[in-house]
């Protein structure tokens, strides 16, 4: 019987609705299809990236998903060259970019959405987060 966790119970509410929230504010101003979908994906990456148990979950050999590994991979790979460093901005900004190249080579294929709803969403995400930690006193800090 899996355990139940409410860290991580508590982490998706909080982070799941502003997602809903701006999504169906993205949805009343007729936004296309493909600019919710970039919002999406990278409000649900950074998200992802700062979830309590993931790291340890994929990096457990019974983890089979390609993509999900290689995501951490790449943050991991980007967060490693910092080093020593620990400003919380410039781990923003790496946890921006991976998103970003993604989507990046996205709209190459398709020419077609704004990539700019890529950077709003890790800003609504990472804004969230932050706020989360005022809003929350108790709540620890999720490191990477």
């Amino acid at each position: 019987m899996k355990q139940k966790n409410p860290e991580l119970k508590r982490f998706y509410i909080i982070g799941f609705i502003p997602f809903v929230v701006f999504y169906l504010v993205l949805s009343l101003f007729d936004v296309i299809l493909l600019n919710k979908l970039f919002f999406s994906l990278a409000y649900i990456w950074n998200m992802f990236l700062l979830t309590p148990g993931a790291c340890e979950k994929i990096s457990s050999r019974r983890y089979r998903i390609a993509f999900v590994r290689f995501v951490f991979w790449i943050n991991n790979t980007l967060q490693s060259k910092l080093n020593g460093r620990s400003n919380p901005w410039l781990a923003i900004l790496l946890r921006t970019i991976t998103p970003f190249l993604f989507v990046v080579i996205l709209y190459l294929i398709a020419l077609r959405g704004n990539i700019l709803f890529v950077l709003l969403g890790s800003f609504l995400f990472e804004s969230c987060y932050m706020l989360s930690g005022r809003f929350f006193p108790g709540k620890k800090e999720i490191s990477l």
